[in-house]
């Protein structure tokens, strides 16, 4: 093994201390975009609140989804839809959205068929409310494409 002098000792030295300095200073920004990510979602001088009823309801229907528990995340989902029917109304973006997610859960089980119908009805209303060129109406549109390619549907 080489041995370094006092310049390159010196020199090794302060890239690890950089490196050390580096992996700190990422460890720290990471700790604030993670601590301070709720405040930037609500504005300066708010504290971060806790998650609303629809969060929540919308968090258990996916980790009912998750833990494979799906006839119990789809009875969730329904009533996501009646909640953020009565809430919101039929062209609520939120509502439009619940519908999607409700025809993504059909589509990750395979039942095409199902998810078709719910993202077809999300469409219209959609199309309805937001206009055909909305980014939530174009992507419904292509959740439409992927469900036809699941179905061998390719034209």
């Amino acid at each position: 093994m080489k041995q370094l002098d006092d310049k390159e000792e010196k020199v090794l030295l302060a890239a690890k201390g950089s490196r050390k300095l580096f992996l700190a200073l990422l460890s720290f920004f990471f700790f604030l975009t993670a601590d301070f990510s709720s405040l930037f979602a609500q504005g300066w001088g708010r504290a971060a609140s806790p998650a609303s009823k629809e969060e929540r309801m919308e968090r258990k229907a996916f980790d009912l989804f998750q833990a494979g528990k799906i006839e119990k995340s789809l009875s969730c989902h329904e009533e996501i839809r009646k909640h953020f029917a009565a809430k919101f109304g039929l062209s609520h973006q939120r509502y439009i959205r619940a519908v999607v997610r409700h025809g993504w859960t059909y589509h990750r089980l395979g039942q095409s068929e199902n998810a078709e119908n719910l993202y077809m009805e999300a469409l219209a209303l959609a199309k309805k409310s937001l206009g055909p060129r909305h980014p939530e109406s174009v992507r419904i549109v292509s959740y439409l494409a992927e469900n036809d390619f699941a179905r061998g549907r390719y034209e």
